[in-house]
């Protein structure tokens, strides 16, 4: 095999069985939102907190009014609109972290002492940022209408990604990779995903209060948004290996393996794509055990009750094993293995969900599907992954490698 390519699993085929399903608004948000990002460039005197020409290029490449339509399915225009802009600030500011390494940029984040704002909220704490203070008015607008408990978990989800965008410029300042294991929880972190859900669950006006559920309950639901973002951010850590690779960048799972495990660039891309599969795995299995305990009814008929459901069938070998992969692999898996076992075996321990948590938890489990399949969909359309040539890379896989600059 040549050196020159390799070639991508087909990850595509795995969210098949889901719905891909766009917003009836996406061409006019997408048109609204890319002008609203040019505009950020038109001020008068430039400073971080405009964007660069090469960003503003960059814009009508992210196609990012699909990239919100496809994970936000079902939400109304207002709330589409402010998905797609976050969504875009994630990833401009994520591009300048990268250029941060090469002192041609920087994280974003103002020089606030943490003891200001250890005690702030959401929109306090996104403030202090160049590009997401930009979204300061319609973010405050989320404090009239979202629970104390769902504004604390933004808040926890918020810096998250700032920590992770802070240690991804000091791993690439130090020329360092943290340990697989570590490297998937900074991954997730850093592609901003927990806030992305977060917004989710606000879209669809849930309420999850998940301290308030069962243990293996609460537990499985959090593994499950877990995995699905694990899933997504390690997918497109895959698909933007050759433009890492081309610039230098060794902050990639591909990266990781090959190091680790003294793989061949292909050979890191198959057991990243097999890491990937275990991650979409983990994700089915459990939300099968977890609706095993709570079958629910068919809403679509209100004037009979649905069939009951068949008896849930014993995990096999196959699908119990690569759950408890995914949960060897996971730090917070590791210190809840029996609460996880026990999610699987003791259905007949549960305690019936209302009809209001049945379809609370059917929508956000619909949301993360809706986020994992639209996210893999878009990456071949956009071109900040392959370039014009997504649709070659989705039908063939292969990818051929870029000079380094």
């Amino acid at each position: 095999m040549s050196n020159s390519s390799y070639q991508l699993p087909d990850l595509l085929s795995l969210t098949r069985p889901f719905d891909l399903r766009t917003n009836k608004s996406c061409r006019t948000i997408g048109i609204e939102s890319e002008q609203w990002l040019t505009d950020l460039s038109s001020e008068l005197e430039y400073d971080d907190t405009t964007l660069k020409p090469a960003e503003v290029q960059l814009i009508p490449k992210l196609k990012i009014g699909l990239l919100a339509s496809l994970c936000f399915p079902t939400c109304d225009a207002p709330q589409l609109r402010l998905a797609s802009d976050f969504w875009a600030l994630i990833i401009v500011s994520n591009e300048r972290v990268k250029a941060g390494a090469n002192e041609r940029g920087g994280h974003g984040w103002n020089d606030v002492p943490e003891d200001s704002i250890s005690n702030k909220g959401f929109v306090e704490l996104l403030n202090t940022h160049d590009l997401f203070r930009h979204l300061s008015e319609r973010i405050t607008r989320l404090q009239t209408i979202t629970t104390p408990r769902w504004q604390k978990q933004f808040t926890t989800s918020i810096r998250a990604f700032k920590e992770a965008q802070l240690a991804a410029i000091k791993y690439r300042r130090n020329n360092t990779v943290p340990a697989l294991d570590d490297y998937v929880d900074f991954c997730r972190d850093l592609n901003g995903l927990r806030m992305i859900f977060d917004l989710v669950e606000s879209a669809e006006g849930l309420n999850l209060d998940i301290t308030e559920m069962r243990l293996d309950d609460g537990d499985d639901l959090r593994m499950l948004r877990r995995l699905a973002a694990e899933f997504i951010s390690l997918s497109f850590d895959i698909f933007a290996y050759n433009n890492d690779q081309a610039v230098g960048h060794k902050l990639n799972i591909v990266d990781v393996m090959m190091v680790q495990r003294d793989l061949s660039i292909q050979g890191a891309v198959n057991q990243s794509g097999s890491l990937i599969k275990d991650k979409f795995d983990g994700f089915k299995t459990l939300e099968t055990a977890l609706w095993s305990r709570h079958p629910r009814e068919d809403s679509s008929s209100q004037l009979s009750p649905s069939p009951p459901p068949p008896p849930p069938t014993e995990p096999t070998n196959a699908s119990l094993g690569s759950t408890l992969t995914t949960w060897i692999r996971s730090p917070l898996s590791r210190s809840n293995s029996r609460t996880n076992l026990r999610a699987l075996f003791s259905a007949s321990e549960a305690t019936k969900w209302d009809r209001n948590t049945v379809n609370d938890v059917s929508l956000f489990l619909q949301g993360l599907k809706d986020c994992m399949g639209g996210c893999l969909n878009w990456a071949y359309d956009s071109q900040i992954f392959f370039g014009t040539k997504g649709d070659a890379v989705r039908n063939f896989g292969w990818v051929f490698l870029t000079q380094k600059e």
